[in-house]
């Protein structure tokens, strides 16, 4: 949903329409290149979780790169 408002897509196409005001927050928050590098992170998150990875560490390293802004 971020990434599509900060493209400019209309509010209607939002998924998560009723968290519209914290979206519109991390909209303004974050830039087009941190909403991606962030999408990559989750995704490298749940391979290392597919393979076994020790979930707490795995989400350690995610949430270091997210809430470091």
């Amino acid at each position: 949903d971020l990434t599509l408002l900060k493209i400019g897509i209309q509010d209607r196409t939002v998924v998560n329409c009723d968290r519209m005001k914290d979206l519109t927050v991390f909209q303004k928050k974050y830039t087009f290149d941190e909403l991606i590098e962030g999408a990559r992170d989750i995704v490298k998150t749940i391979q290392l979780l597919e393979d076994n990875f020790n979930p707490r560490i795995a989400l350690t390293l995610v949430k270091e790169k997210l809430w470091r802004k």
